[in-house]
């Protein structure tokens, strides 16, 4: 967990700062949950990615997608 905000916080805040608005967003997360799922996806998350449901090869590879 981060310290002093969640991770949606700083999603929100991303997406209301203008200068940063369009930037792509992968969320690793230990929290397998479907409404915050949906709530990031709402935010334009490209991807909502549970720790324990994905290996760390994956990520990369799915990093590596995006940024290409």
């Amino acid at each position: 967990m981060m310290p002093k905000k969640s991770g949606m916080d700083v999603l929100k805040e991303i997406r209301k700062e203008t200068s940063i608005v369009q930037t792509k967003v992968i969320i690793l997360t230990v929290l397998p949950d479907a409404d915050l799922q949906q709530e990031a996806e709402s935010f334009g998350v490209l991807h909502y990615l549970v720790k324990s449901k994905v290996m760390p090869s994956e990520v990369i590879e799915i990093v590596k997608s995006e940024l290409q």
